[in-house]
């Protein structure tokens, strides 16, 4: 009688187990469907604005297919991850230090990117202990310094050969747009983290608000342009696309609930500089890196 009566409570308890399981199935199939049905809702309506510091931090993975077709284009076409392995020295051991950042291609197989990315050292920037690669989204290529100005935090990187032979870079190059005579009323940007192809996480940006000199209290030799709403981490470097998919300016960094942008004229100036000197050296056959004078 009483190992009939064991029997019967394991069999309930038994049962008991399954009807939670299948109940907890239940629930986790509810939770996706709703969810799938709320980003069904969300296709085809105006993406929020990302002004304000507590908005302007959320990442909006979902919404990049309400993305313009143009600034898509920018983001799978011309962004790029840029690894930088900086040596380090600490209580006499010797270390590598890896720094993850965004950038662009601005001409043939040149890559740009701010150059505080490089840590805050000029004289490790140069030197053989300094190793850049940059992903693609498929594959990895040794990359060189060959134009630098500290005035308005940019570099210019070249990209060299891939571990395999056969592999070329096939990133295409960005178009600026002419002036900033018609700017629009939101920009968007995004980092490029190197986990997989196209792994990006892009963000929507306010208006461009106005230019200074002064930045996080520091006095600039130049002006640097201030967009409404931040960024985080890793979006330094970014292009501002505008919603036509021209690019207005560079992500350089935060400051408050703003975000301050390298101004395209400068940016402009900058790369027309640093690759004609450059191509002028090559020609010349001369390897060292080229350091822009800063006077824009």
């Amino acid at each position: 009688m009483l190992n009939r009566q064991v029997d019967e409570r394991g069999l309930i308890a038994g049962w008991l187990i399954k009807f939670l399981v299948l109940l907890c199935s239940v629930l986790l199939l509810a939770v996706a469907f709703i969810v799938l049905l709320s980003l069904e809702k969300a296709q085809g309506q105006e993406l929020p604005r990302r002004g304000g510091l507590i908005e302007g931090q959320t990442i909006i993975i979902k919404y990049y297919y309400n993305f313009p077709t143009e600034v898509k284009e920018i983001l799978s076409d011309s962004i790029v991850s840029v690894q930088v392995f900086l040596a380090t020295v600490s209580g006499g051991v010797i270390g590598t230090n890896e720094v993850s950042a965004t950038g662009f291609v601005v001409d043939d197989e040149i890559v740009l990117v701010t150059l505080h990315d490089f840590g805050e050292i000029p004289s490790a920037w140069f030197t053989s202990s300094t190793r850049i690669k940059i992903y693609d989204g498929a594959n990895y290529f040794d990359g060189s310094l060959i134009a630098i100005n500290p005035n308005v935090d940019l570099a210019l990187i070249k990209v060299e050969a891939a571990a395999a032979s056969e592999v070329k870079f096939s990133k295409k190059v960005v178009t600026f747009a002419d002036d900033k005579s018609n700017l629009p009323d939101h920009f968007y940007a995004a980092k490029f983290i190197p986990l997989g192809p196209q792994f990006y996480l892009p963000i929507e940006l306010g208006q461009y608000l106005m230019e200074t000199s002064i930045v996080n209290g520091q006095v600039l030799p130049i002006m640097m342009g201030i967009v409404d709403g931040v960024i985080e981490p890793g979006f330094s470097g970014s292009p501002l696309i505008g919603p036509d998919g021209k690019i207005y300016g560079v992500l350089t960094r935060q400051g408050g609930p703003f975000t301050y942008v390298v101004p395209l004229e400068v940016v402009k100036n900058f790369i027309e500089k640093g690759i004609k000197l450059f191509k002028g050296k090559e020609e010349a056959s001369a390897k060292k890196p080229v350091e822009d004078s800063g006077k824009l």
